[in-house]
């Protein structure tokens, strides 16, 4: 669960697959932020936070458009899923 051993992939898509499967599991968003790859990263943001149980989260904390989207659309899949 170390971000660092991602470093050792020499392709950027593995390298964003890898990052992306620390974010989940440590649950940090840090960790998706180094993802090179928009839409693997995007993929990060919103898994990480369905695996969230607060579905009270903010989504103000976003830097951009895009990623505010990313937030409401993993809030709408949480209360889909029951996680309110």
């Amino acid at each position: 669960n170390d971000p660092q051993i991602c470093k050792n992939a020499t392709e950027i898509e593995d390298r964003s697959r890898c990052l992306r499967h620390v974010g989940k599991a440590t649950k940090d968003l840090e960790v998706c932020d180094m993802i090179e790859v928009q839409t693997t990263r995007n993929h990060c943001y919103y898994s990480t936070l369905l695996a969230e149980d607060d579905w009270k989260y903010d989504c103000g904390w976003v830097p951009d458009w895009s990623l505010m989207y990313v937030c409401f659309f993993a809030k709408e899949e949480g209360v889909k899923l029951g996680n309110t």
